[in-house]
């Protein structure tokens, strides 16, 4: 049983919600493995700490090795360190997706395995991978441009809020999670 990953193409032009480069935000979803379980919900919000500085959120976006925290582009997803060579999959374990880093940061909620999960190891499973760079609360209408790498007028988009809003839209619209007993 495998998480799939969702890009929100569309809500970047219905909505506005973005990474910090501009990009679609991206989430993970497992659905539940057991019919009893279907309106049960378990969310991994991948942390990452804000960053602190318009150098530290353009780092985020635009530099290949940190960019997993400030874009949904597959190449930083690749280039990242943490998820130990395994490549971008549009399905994959949740184990070998970086935010994850082999449950080190997904914590025990996230992992299949009964013994080891009993509490949610059969219900939806959805992780939503950090890149707006203010932990999920922004919602800035304005576009910042800064300078990194010897490339100038790059746009940085600070829309957490609406990022988690998609996804909760999405979900609602696509999974039925609007039925919802547990979350």
């Amino acid at each position: 049983n495998l998480a799939r990953s969702v890009l929100l193409s569309d809500a970047v032009d219905r909505t506005g919600a973005r990474c910090l480069d501009g990009s679609a935000q991206r989430f993970w979803i497992q659905n539940a493995s057991s019919s009893a379980n279907r309106t049960k919900w378990y969310f991994h919000f991948m942390g990452g700490g804000n960053c602190d500085s318009l150098a530290s959120c353009a780092a985020r976006a635009y530099d290949p090795t940190q960019c997993y925290r400030g874009s949904s582009n597959i190449s930083c997803f690749n280039a990242n360190s943490d998820n130990d060579g395994t490549p971008f999959a549009e399905e994959m374990d949740f184990l070998n997706i970086p935010c994850i880093n082999g449950a080190r940061w997904g914590g025990g909620l996230i992992l299949n395995d009964p013994v080891r999960n009993p509490l949610t190891h059969d219900w939806n499973r959805v992780e939503i991978q950090y890149c707006d760079g203010a932990n999920y609360i922004g919602n800035n209408e304005t576009v910042t441009r800064v300078s990194y790498g010897g490339r100038h007028d790059l746009p940085l988009y600070f829309r957490g809020k609406r990022n988690v809003d998609a996804v909760r839209d999405w979900l609602e619209t696509h999974q039925d999670m609007a039925k919802r007993s547990h979350i």
